[in-house]
Protein backbone atom coordinates (compact mmCIF):
# COMPACT_ATOMS: atom_id res chain seq x y z
CA UNK A 1 0.00 0.00 0.00
CA UNK A 2 1.16 3.55 -0.96
CA UNK A 3 2.51 5.49 2.11
CA UNK A 4 2.14 9.29 2.05
CA UNK A 5 2.85 11.64 4.61
CA UNK A 6 0.16 14.24 5.67
CA UNK A 7 0.68 17.41 6.96
CA UNK A 8 -2.39 19.30 8.05
CA UNK A 9 -2.74 22.84 6.81
CA UNK A 10 -1.95 24.43 9.78
CA UNK A 11 1.62 22.80 10.37
CA UNK A 12 2.14 22.96 6.25
CA UNK A 13 1.88 26.56 6.44
CA UNK A 14 4.20 26.72 9.97
CA UNK A 15 7.02 24.76 8.03
CA UNK A 16 6.31 26.42 4.68
CA UNK A 17 6.12 24.44 1.14
CA UNK A 18 9.69 22.75 0.87
CA UNK A 19 9.25 20.94 4.57
CA UNK A 20 6.24 18.62 2.90
CA UNK A 21 7.94 15.49 1.61
CA UNK A 22 6.61 12.38 0.35
CA UNK A 23 8.20 9.05 0.76
CA UNK A 24 8.86 6.96 -2.11
CA UNK A 25 6.47 4.09 -2.78
CA UNK A 26 7.45 0.67 -2.71
CA UNK A 27 6.93 0.36 -6.89
CA UNK A 28 8.72 3.68 -7.44
CA UNK A 29 11.47 2.30 -4.85
CA UNK A 30 11.68 -1.19 -7.09
CA UNK A 31 11.20 0.18 -10.32
CA UNK A 32 14.20 2.71 -9.47
CA UNK A 33 16.31 -0.20 -8.34
CA UNK A 34 16.02 -2.13 -11.00
CA UNK A 35 17.66 0.54 -13.48
CA UNK A 36 20.40 1.11 -11.36
CA UNK A 37 20.76 -2.75 -11.38
CA UNK A 38 20.69 -2.97 -15.17
CA UNK A 39 22.90 0.20 -15.97
CA UNK A 40 25.61 -1.64 -13.52
CA UNK A 41 25.26 -5.29 -15.11
CA UNK A 42 25.83 -3.79 -18.39
CA UNK A 43 29.18 -1.68 -17.78
CA UNK A 44 29.97 -5.12 -15.95
CA UNK A 45 29.54 -7.15 -19.34
CA UNK A 46 30.94 -4.52 -21.05
CA UNK A 47 34.50 -4.82 -18.94
CA UNK A 48 33.87 -8.35 -19.34
CA UNK A 49 33.82 -8.39 -23.16
CA UNK A 50 36.83 -5.70 -23.95
CA UNK A 51 39.03 -8.02 -21.21
CA UNK A 52 38.49 -10.97 -23.18
CA UNK A 53 39.19 -9.28 -26.36
CA UNK A 54 42.34 -8.17 -24.95
CA UNK A 55 43.16 -11.63 -23.85
CA UNK A 56 42.13 -13.27 -26.91
CA UNK A 57 44.28 -10.75 -29.24
CA UNK A 58 47.61 -10.86 -26.31
CA UNK A 59 47.43 -15.04 -26.71
CA UNK A 60 47.16 -15.18 -30.71
CA UNK A 61 50.37 -15.41 -32.01
CA UNK A 62 50.61 -13.36 -35.94
CA UNK A 63 52.99 -15.57 -36.94
CA UNK A 64 53.83 -15.89 -40.39
CA UNK A 65 53.91 -19.27 -42.47
CA UNK A 66 57.35 -19.56 -43.67
CA UNK A 67 57.32 -20.36 -47.59
CA UNK A 68 61.04 -20.38 -48.72
CA UNK A 69 62.33 -23.49 -50.13
CA UNK A 70 64.18 -24.30 -47.34
CA UNK A 71 60.30 -24.76 -45.44
CA UNK A 72 59.61 -26.74 -48.20
CA UNK A 73 62.25 -28.79 -48.12
CA UNK A 74 61.60 -29.45 -44.53
CA UNK A 75 58.10 -30.65 -44.69
CA UNK A 76 59.29 -32.83 -47.21
CA UNK A 77 62.32 -34.57 -45.14
CA UNK A 78 60.93 -33.52 -41.85
CA UNK A 79 64.64 -31.98 -40.95
CA UNK A 80 65.87 -28.73 -41.33
CA UNK A 81 69.73 -27.66 -40.43
CA UNK A 82 68.29 -23.87 -41.19
CA UNK A 83 65.36 -23.63 -39.81
CA UNK A 84 65.59 -22.76 -36.08
CA UNK A 85 62.68 -23.17 -32.87
CA UNK A 86 59.64 -21.55 -33.70
CA UNK A 87 59.78 -21.96 -37.58
CA UNK A 88 56.03 -21.87 -39.41
CA UNK A 89 56.32 -23.77 -42.07
CA UNK A 90 52.21 -24.78 -42.62
CA UNK A 91 49.17 -22.79 -41.87
CA UNK A 92 47.56 -26.47 -40.67
CA UNK A 93 48.28 -29.69 -39.67
CA UNK A 94 49.32 -32.61 -42.39
CA UNK A 95 48.43 -35.42 -40.24
CA UNK A 96 52.08 -36.33 -40.69
CA UNK A 97 52.77 -38.81 -38.16
CA UNK A 98 56.38 -38.97 -37.56
CA UNK A 99 58.46 -42.30 -35.99
CA UNK A 100 61.52 -40.23 -34.22
CA UNK A 101 64.55 -40.14 -34.54
CA UNK A 102 68.81 -40.88 -32.90
CA UNK A 103 69.94 -37.23 -31.94
CA UNK A 104 73.21 -37.29 -31.85
CA UNK A 105 73.74 -34.04 -29.48
CA UNK A 106 77.74 -32.39 -28.89
CA UNK A 107 77.98 -31.10 -25.62
CA UNK A 108 80.39 -32.06 -22.75
CA UNK A 109 77.08 -31.25 -20.14
CA UNK A 110 74.69 -34.15 -19.05
CA UNK A 111 71.67 -32.35 -20.61
CA UNK A 112 70.35 -30.13 -23.63
CA UNK A 113 67.83 -28.10 -23.86
CA UNK A 114 64.69 -28.68 -26.15
CA UNK A 115 62.79 -26.87 -27.82
CA UNK A 116 58.93 -27.98 -28.51
CA UNK A 117 55.92 -25.99 -30.60
CA UNK A 118 53.42 -26.10 -32.81
CA UNK A 119 54.80 -25.94 -36.61
CA UNK A 120 51.40 -25.37 -38.15
CA UNK A 121 48.12 -23.30 -36.54
CA UNK A 122 47.87 -23.28 -33.18
CA UNK A 123 45.00 -25.06 -32.75
CA UNK A 124 44.70 -26.79 -29.61
CA UNK A 125 47.05 -30.07 -29.38
CA UNK A 126 48.34 -31.06 -26.39
CA UNK A 127 51.47 -33.27 -25.63
CA UNK A 128 53.16 -34.31 -23.01
CA UNK A 129 57.19 -35.03 -22.62
CA UNK A 130 58.46 -38.62 -20.84
CA UNK A 131 61.77 -38.88 -20.53
CA UNK A 132 63.11 -42.86 -19.86
CA UNK A 133 59.64 -43.78 -19.60
CA UNK A 134 58.80 -41.42 -16.73
CA UNK A 135 56.60 -38.01 -16.97
CA UNK A 136 58.69 -35.09 -17.44
CA UNK A 137 55.94 -32.55 -17.38
CA UNK A 138 52.48 -32.20 -17.07
CA UNK A 139 50.37 -31.95 -20.60
CA UNK A 140 50.35 -28.62 -22.22
CA UNK A 141 49.24 -26.84 -25.40
CA UNK A 142 51.49 -26.40 -28.16
CA UNK A 143 52.01 -23.17 -29.39
CA UNK A 144 54.09 -20.98 -32.34
CA UNK A 145 56.00 -19.73 -29.40
CA UNK A 146 58.60 -22.75 -28.03
CA UNK A 147 58.10 -24.23 -24.93
CA UNK A 148 62.13 -24.98 -23.58
CA UNK A 149 63.17 -28.05 -21.28
CA UNK A 150 66.25 -29.16 -20.59
CA UNK A 151 66.63 -33.11 -20.99
CA UNK A 152 69.13 -34.99 -19.75
CA UNK A 153 71.63 -36.63 -22.02
CA UNK A 154 72.05 -40.30 -23.04
CA UNK A 155 68.08 -40.81 -22.86
CA UNK A 156 65.00 -41.80 -24.45
CA UNK A 157 62.66 -38.76 -25.03
CA UNK A 158 59.10 -39.49 -25.94
CA UNK A 159 57.05 -36.75 -27.45
CA UNK A 160 53.32 -38.41 -26.55
CA UNK A 161 49.96 -36.91 -27.88
CA UNK A 162 47.64 -36.34 -25.15
CA UNK A 163 44.55 -34.73 -27.25
CA UNK A 164 44.22 -33.91 -30.56
CA UNK A 165 42.34 -30.02 -30.79
CA UNK A 166 40.88 -30.38 -34.10
CA UNK A 167 40.97 -33.87 -35.14
CA UNK A 168 43.66 -33.52 -37.75
CA UNK A 169 46.73 -34.53 -36.44
CA UNK A 170 49.21 -33.49 -33.77
CA UNK A 171 51.93 -31.68 -35.34
CA UNK A 172 55.26 -30.17 -33.40
CA UNK A 173 58.58 -29.05 -34.40
CA UNK A 174 61.77 -29.62 -31.68
CA UNK A 175 64.75 -28.46 -32.07
CA UNK A 176 68.10 -29.79 -29.74
CA UNK A 177 70.27 -26.82 -29.09
CA UNK A 178 73.22 -28.85 -29.09
CA UNK A 179 72.46 -31.06 -32.51
CA UNK A 180 71.27 -28.22 -34.46
CA UNK A 181 68.62 -29.92 -35.88
CA UNK A 182 64.91 -28.98 -35.79
CA UNK A 183 62.41 -32.01 -36.66
CA UNK A 184 59.23 -31.75 -37.55
CA UNK A 185 57.28 -34.69 -36.40
CA UNK A 186 53.69 -35.87 -35.95
CA UNK A 187 51.62 -38.04 -33.20
CA UNK A 188 47.75 -38.85 -33.18
CA UNK A 189 46.14 -39.11 -29.68
CA UNK A 190 47.40 -41.70 -26.96
CA UNK A 191 50.42 -42.39 -29.03
CA UNK A 192 53.77 -40.80 -29.07
CA UNK A 193 57.31 -40.49 -31.02
CA UNK A 194 60.72 -41.32 -29.80
CA UNK A 195 63.81 -39.09 -29.83
CA UNK A 196 67.09 -41.22 -28.04
CA UNK A 197 69.70 -39.16 -27.78
CA UNK A 198 73.25 -39.74 -27.36
CA UNK A 199 76.48 -38.02 -27.34
CA UNK A 200 78.45 -37.52 -30.50
CA UNK A 201 81.42 -39.64 -30.75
Amino acid sequence: MDKIQVLDKKTQNALGSDAVQTQATPKESAGTNFVTRIKRGSWILLGVALAAGIFSSVMTTNVEVDTSAEAQEALDTRISENLGPGAKIADEDDGFIGDGYYVSVNTEEDYTYMYLWDYADEDADYVQIYVNGEAYSDPFMLTNEPAVFGVPIEGDVEIYGVKDGKNDGISYGVYFEDEQLSYFGGVTENDSDLYTIEKAE
